[in-house]
Order: structure tokens, then sequence, then C-alpha cells
């Protein structure tokens, strides 16, 4: 029992365990204490040695543009430099490799035998004291330096421009100007009512031009058969045909004679060989008797009988060889007589195909004129449905306006409107298309019966009788679809008549079109100025941000960074487009060298009513960022000379020449062309710029003579009427 009741001590225990914990938490709380200390001081140091580094900053940049941008953008720099102060800012020791030059030196003078022998004899060479407590003891062992702004990146640059001109705005700005702008929201629609106009004044262009070219060809489709008689013709060429067979069939006949006589000459010839072949016979037979008889030295021999054959074989040889002269000329004469037929025979092959040919074109031209007015016919028909749409739906645009350019507008379009034809062209249509499948007939029945190859093998090599010929050549058939033909042949035409006006498209003699005069103008980049565009030498450095100067920004490297840099990210991503402080809208650049100002393209002036339209547009989806623009606008008037500065007169924004600021374009001062052309050639900045301005005056200028009741009918009167 006294082994359980021994509790001596118990207690100790106790209370070493409860001060294991007592202790133990405290220390815990002091140590988080300094490690929340210690992140506090070094992002306190950190931000006053990267605020340090900046003032490496540029300063001629700075001092002429008001950007700040450092020196350096490499980021090796960048972090010696920051851990150079960092250290110093956390009172890091035994740093050598970031001490400057001085200190370093310092450092070694104090080490030298000479210094220490001196501080020995002077009594300051004393051990320092004991160093105090150091609850952190930092140590730096890696800093990682990325910048993240860059330049070269529109919304930086933009947003560095604002800062520096918050305090130099214009002056304007506080007075109203932005109140005044505000007319300009009205210009849009404007703008986008007159676009709409232009195509009205185009389709009615093209209605009248259709109705014009219908008409003209109304008039072939119409006299078809009157001013060519088919039937006739074809009756011509029947006896063409007729004779042509003849002449081959008399051809024919003559040849066959030639052959017979060929083959009787043949027999002569024979005949004439085989008397020749006697006569030798017998002379050989009287040279045999001779020949015996001197033989048997009788003296006489009787050789009458075979001479007076021989005589009569020789007339008979004679009167062959003249029975043969006589066929010889006979087959000559046969051949003159063939020659003359062939050639004749040519003749009527030329005249045959000259029939065929003015048919088959006649009835090609009138089958062209058919399709041509019925397709101008359906394109006045859908141009029409399309322009009364389009005018109403451009008058439910203006319902409820009261202003001048809405009453004009309504006034213009209901002229127009009542000018549009309601006529149904439908069953006009449908004739020309019934007069169409009829000329396709005829033109098949005149191929079909080919006359150009009718020979004599076709009629059976027998002459045959005209009304035979007739018949393979359809002229019935022929007949009877001209007599269904809607024409004047049959006192039916189809009744279409566009009446031309007075425009005439083409110019007198020695008279020039207006159009050519501003076309020349514009291709020139506008009026030549006193003072011509000076040749620049100079090629553009592959640096510059519009080249191969621009430098992203590597989102992986800052993707974890601070807070305020997530804002920019979205920026950055965009390639420098922000839809916060700018509205997004872009105004487009404009060539001029390729405008045409002819009366089928309408193109120049709607990019210039879209040009102003879109002006407008950013008036009106951000009235004001327009303050914003203006800053940029006035900081690059004032930083950058242009073709029109006068370096010995112009103040920059600080007050001072512009020839005190430098120059790139050194031959027509144009840098702020160049900022708004983007070409390395001097003189297409500067006529970019020119073309810039011309569209944007002749927008105003369109507006201002629709607005205008007598300007319009000025206009319109010298459009439509040619001196």
């Amino acid at each position: 029992m006294r082994f359980f009741k021994k509790t001596e001590g118990a207690i100790s225990i106790f209370l070493c365990i409860v001060l294991l914990i007592m202790i133990a938490i405290p220390a815990i709380l002091v140590e988080g204490t300094r490690i929340k200390a210690a992140q506090t001081q070094i992002e306190s140091a950190l931000d006053i040695s990267a605020k340090s580094a900046l003032a490496n900053y540029n300063y001629l940049l700075k001092e002429l543009y008001g950007l700040m941008a450092l020196s350096s953008d490499d980021p090796d720099l960048l972090m010696e430099e920051i851990i150079y102060y960092l250290e110093r800012n956390l009172m890091v020791e035994g740093i050598k490799e970031h001490k400057t030059k001085a200190e370093s030196t310092l450092d070694t003078i104090n080490e030298s035998e000479t210094v220490k022998n001196i501080k020995k004899f002077l009594g300051v060479d004393k051990k320092k004291e004991e160093k105090s407590l150091d609850l952190y003891d930092y140590k730096i062992e890696n800093v990682k330096v990325q910048p993240i702004y860059n330049l070269s990146e529109p919304e930086v640059l933009r947003a560095q421009i604002l800062e520096y001109m918050k305090y130099r705005g214009p002056k304007e700005l506080s007075e109203g100007l932005m109140d005044k702008f505000l007319a300009l929201k009205d210009f849009k629609k404007q703008a986008d009512i007159l676009k709409e106009k232009l195509d009205v004044d185009k389709n009615l262009t093209e209605i009248k031009e259709n109705e014009v070219k219908a008409s003209d060809n109304m008039v072939t489709v119409n006299k078809f058969a009157t001013d060519a008689n088919i039937p006739n013709q074809l009756d011509l060429a029947a006896q063409y045909i007729l004779q042509k067979v003849k002449l081959e069939k008399a051809i024919k006949d003559m040849e066959k004679e030639i052959e017979d006589k060929e083959e009787k000459l043949e027999e002569i010839e024979e005949e004439i060989d085989g008397y020749k072949d006697e006569i030798k016979d017998l002379k050989k037979q009287i040279e045999e008797k001779k020949k015996e008889a001197e033989d048997d030295e009788s003296g006489e021999v009787d050789v009458s009988n075979e001479e007076n054959r021989i005589k009569e074989i020789e007339d008979l040889i004679k009167d062959l060889e003249d029975s043969k002269d006589e066929i010889e000329e006979e087959i000559d004469e046969l051949k003159e007589k063939i020659k003359a037929n062939k050639k004749e025979l040519e003749d009527k092959k030329t005249l045959i195909k000259n029939v065929n040919d003015r048919l088959i074109g006649y009835i090609d031209k009138t089958i062209k004129s058919v399709e041509e007015a019925r397709n101008a016919l359906e394109t006045v028909m859908k141009k029409s449905v399309e322009t009364v749409a389009k005018i109403d739906q451009i008058n439910e645009k203006l319902e409820g306006e009261t202003n001048e350019f809405s009453n004009s507008t309504r006034l213009d379009l209901g002229s127009k409107k009542e000018r549009i034809s309601a006529e149904d062209l439908t069953p006009k249509i449908a004739e020309l298309n019934h007069n169409l499948a009829l000329l396709n007939d005829i033109k098949n029945c005149i191929e079909n019966a080919r006359m150009k190859e009718l020979g004599l093998s076709d009629f059976g090599d027998a002459i045959p009788d005209i009304d035979e010929v007739r018949a393979r050549l359809n002229i019935e058939t022929v007949k009877a679809k001209i007599a269904e033909y809607k024409g004047k042949v049959n006192g039916d035409p189809i009744d279409y008549y566009a009446d031309k006006g007075i425009i005439s498209d083409k110019p007198k003699e020695g008279e020039k079109d207006p159009r050519d005069s501003i076309s020349d103008f514009t291709k020139k980049g506008g009026p030549e100025d006193e003072n011509p565009v000076k040749e620049n030498k100079k090629t553009m450095p592959e640096d510059v941000p519009s080249k191969n100067g621009y430098k992203r920004t590597e989102l992986e490297e800052i993707k974890n960074d601070m807070e305020h840099v997530k804002n920019i990210l979205g920026i950055i991503a965009s390639g420098g487009k922000s839809g916060g402080t700018s509205t997004g809208k872009e105004l487009g650049a404009v060539d001029l060298s390729k405008t045409s100002f002819s009366k089928d393209n309408t193109e120049f002036s709607k990019s210039g009513l879209d040009f102003l339209s879109g002006i407008s547009e950013i008036f009106m989806d951000g009235i004001y960022n327009l303050r914003d623009e203006i800053y940029i606008n006035e900081y690059i008037m004032g930083s950058f000379a242009n073709y029109t500065t006068d370096l010995e007169k112009d103040l920059d924004l600080r007050g001072n020449l512009m020839k005190n600021r430098p120059v790139f374009f050194d031959a027509n001062h144009a840098d702020v062309e160049y900022i708004l052309g983007g070409f390395e050639s001097e003189k297409e900045n500067i006529n970019a710029v020119k073309a810039q301005i011309t569209l944007v005056r002749f927008a105003l200028n369109v507006i201002a003579i629709y607005t205008d009741p007598y300007k319009f009918n000025t206009a319109l009167e010298i459009a439509t009427v040619r001196l």
C-alpha cells in the first residue's frame, strides 16, 4: 500500500510540461513576428531599391519628349543596380562583388601595412566593439528583374503621353470645346444616309442605262425579217445549189466521157502496135524470099502480095492515128470545159456560203439583241424593286426628323421614286423569250439543212427539181416560224421605248471630261505646292517600332508578378489595343492613286462618307475620350516638325523654337507625316496626309451640297447637261 502512496515529484513533472508549452508558444509568436517584420522590411527595401534604379532614366528623352524610360533595358544590368541598392537598404555586410569602386579602394588602403602602423602609433587601432544582436541576418540569394513596360507598346506610350499632357492640354477644352464637338454626332447619320442615297442614285443610273439598252435592242428585235427577207435568201440559195448540182453532174459526165475516150485511145494504140508488128513480119518474109532466090539463082522473086499488104496496113495506121488525134483533141476540149465548170462551181459554193453566213450572222445578231433586251428588262425590274425598297428604308430612318437635311432628302427621294416605272415588264420578257425560241429554231433549220455541203450525191446522183432543193432547205418551216414572230414583219411589234435624254457619254472634239481632271488631281497627291517636296535620302533605322524595333513583353515572365501587372496583360496580349482608354476604332488610310470618278464607280464617294462616319462614330461612342485624342495630337504637333512647320518661328510645347528640336526627315521636316503615314519615303508620307485631308474635305463638301437645295440643283444641272 505504501508503494501507491509515493507521489513526491509529480508537480515538478507537471510544471515542466506546462512550462514547455508556455515557453514554446511565445517563442513561436516572436519568431513569426520577426519573419513578418522581415518580410515587410524586404518589400519596402526592394521597392526603394527599384525606385532608386529608376534614377538612371534617359535624361534627353525626358527633357525633349516628356517620356520616362531607363537608359538600358538589359535585365542583368538592372538586376545589378537593384541588388546594389538592396544590399545597402538591408545593411547586408561582406558583399564585396557589389561594392563601388571607391569603397573597394578605401578597403585596400585600410588593409595596407602603412596605414596599420600609423593607426597603431596614433592608438586608434583598437578592437571594434562587439557587433550588436542582429535579429534578421539578411542574405541575398537571388533577385530576378523583368522589365514590364516597353515604349514600343502603343498603350504604354499612350499612357505616358497623356500623363505628360495632363497639365499642358489645350485651353479650349475648358471653354466648351467638348460641347461644340457634340454637333458632330449628327454627321454620322447624315453620312450613312447619303451613302445609302448614293446607292439609290447608282441604281437609278443603272435602271436608266438598262432602259435605254433595252429600247435600243428592241429596235433590232422588232425589225427582224423586214430588213432581210430570209425566205427569198433561202430561195436564192436553192437556185445556187441547183446550179451547183448541175455543174457537178456535168463535170461528172464529162469526166466519164474522158475515161471512155481514153479507153478508146488505148484500144487504137494497141491496134496500131499490132499493125506495126504485122509490117515487121511482112518485111521479114520479103527478106527471106529474096535470100532464097539468091541461093537458087533463079533471079526473080514475087513479093507483091507482101508489099500490097504493107501498103494497106500503113493506110490503116494513118487512119487510126488521125482518129487518135481527134479523140485527144476532144479530151482536151472536155478538160477545158471541166476546168471552167469547176471554177464556176467554186463561185457557186462561195455564193452559197455567203448566203448561209449572212443568214446565220443576221440571226445571231438578232438573238444577241433579244438576249440583251431581255437581260436589260430583268435588270430594270430587279433594280426598280431594290431602289423603291431602299428609298422606303431611308424614309423610315428619316421618320420624325424635321431639319433641313431630312426635308430636302425626303423631297429628292420622292421625286426619284416617281421616276421609277411601276410597269410590269414580265409580259414583254415573255414575248422576248418567245422570239428567242423561234430564232433558235430558224437557226437550227438553216444549220441542219447544210446548204454549204449539199451536192449531187445528196440527190442520188441525179439533177433534182427546184422544189426538191427548197424542201431540203426547210424554207416552208422557216416561213412558218417567221409567221409566229413578234415583230413588225407580222404587224405585232413588242412595244417598249425609253428616252435617252440629254446625257451624253461622248465628249465633243477637244473637250476634256472634268472627272479626268479630278482624277489627275488626286493621283498627284493634291495641288502642287509652292515649294516642291524634296527627295530625302535618309533610310529609316531597322530598330524603330514601325519596322523591327517592336519588343513584346514576354507574358510568361510576369504572370505571377504584382497585382497591377494583371491590368495590362490584356493590353499586351492584344498587341497594344486597349478597350478602356480608346474607342478601338481606326480610320483607314486612303490611296488616291487608285481613285476613280467614273459614273459607274462610287467607291471614292462612299470612302469619304465612311471616313466622316467613322469620325462621327468615334465621337458618339466615346465623346469624352476625345480629350485624350486631342492631347496626343497636340503632343505630336508640339514635339515633332511637319511639312508646314517654320523652324525659325514655330514653338514646341515648352515654348522653345522648333529648330532646337531634333528632326529625322530633315529635307522636308515631315516627321509628323511619318507618324501618320508610316512609309519610309518622306514623299509618300506627305502625299498620304494630303489624301486624307482631301477625303475629309470631299465628304464635307458632299454633305454641304446635299443639304443646300440651291447647290444641289446647280450640281445636278452641271452633271446632267453638257454645254
